[in-house]
């Protein structure tokens, strides 16, 4: 892994906007950065990720920035409270679990019902809500309306998943 000192000596960030830029002259393929240009290049289908080259080495925008502020690698992962992975603020920044990390995580694009937690339960005809704690699925109930299961579910992400709770 590529040292926190080297990772200053190519890049400086500005916690407060959240932008990774180039210290120094780079060039990548066909391209050349100037000093002061934002680093980085979007990977991944969903959810992209900005992603920066140093070394031949690809590293996550989010992790560098956490290098930069701190002057060590992060112990964990590198969550976004906000779920943007575009906001590098350092303030939305947190150390995650890989469990916290999750609980974090927006709803699926393949949800059919949209809401993180909230499924159609045809056997009943009614709208199930879980949650997932303690590395098992919690049933919340089966409710009429969907606002019902998503408003159960909210209740109980922020019991159960306190500051890494994600509204559905």
């Amino acid at each position: 892994m590529i040292s926190a000192e080297r990772v200053r000596e190519r890049l400086s960030y500005d916690p407060a906007t959240g932008v990774v830029s180039w210290r120094s002259l780079h060039k990548m393929a066909n391209k050349k950065f100037k000093v002061g240009d934002p680093a980085g290049y979007w990977t991944g289908v969903t959810p992209k990720r900005l992603t920066i080259l140093l070394d031949g080495k690809p590293y996550l925008a989010h992790r560098l920035a956490w290098v930069l502020h701190y002057g060590v690698w992060p112990d964990g992962f590198v969550d976004h409270k906000d779920g943007n992975p575009a906001n590098n603020r350092i303030d939305n920044l947190r150390i995650a679990t890989p469990a916290e990390n999750a609980r974090n995580a927006k709803c699926k694009r393949s949800s059919r019902s949209g809401v993180k937690g909230v499924e159609w339960h045809a056997q009943t005809g009614k709208w199930r809500a879980r949650i997932q704690t303690g590395g098992r699925n919690k049933h919340l109930g089966l409710f009429d309306t969907i606002e019902a299961a998503r408003k159960a579910r909210n209740e109980a992400a922020e019991k159960y998943h306190g500051e890494f709770a994600r509204a559905a």
